[in-house]
């Protein structure tokens, strides 16, 4: 399912606060173990969730809209319904199965999901926010 897939592309691209991305540090980690010649106790990177070619297309116009979105400052921008007709509107796309919209919504929380987590910052112990991110 493309939830699915996006969802682990969305964690796998997400930046960590220091440049790199969330992908970079896994690569980075198993490197290091293949020099170490061991084997982590844990799985360092979760498989690939394998991409729905038969949704390509609906992933394209996902891509397309994002792509456009306006920043507000309070957080990573969300997918709309508004967005939705506007990009129809623009690229004149056509009409849309309402599953499809649904799904480019739906696409978009869980990206604004994935990208808010980043944002946050550690708590320290004692319940107070820590200026250091993790």
């Amino acid at each position: 399912e493309v939830i699915e897939w996006a969802e682990h592309e969305f964690r796998h691209n997400r930046s960590t606060g220091d440049g790199a991305t969330q992908g970079d540090h896994l690569a980075s980690a198993a490197r290091q173990w293949e020099r170490l010649r061991r084997r982590p106790k844990r799985e360092i990177a979760n498989a690939v969730p394998p991409f729905p070619d038969e949704l390509g297309y609906l992933w394209q116009v996902f891509v397309e809209i994002t792509a456009g979105l306006a920043a507000n400052g309070f957080g990573p921008p969300m997918v709309t319904w508004e967005a939705i007709a506007a990009w129809r509107t623009l690229t004149d796309f056509g009409a849309l199965e309402p599953w499809e919209a649904k799904a480019l919504v739906q696409l978009g929380m869980l990206r604004a999901s994935v990208l808010g987590e980043s944002a946050k910052k550690p708590i320290a112990p004692g319940g107070r926010v820590s200026a250091r991110r993790g």
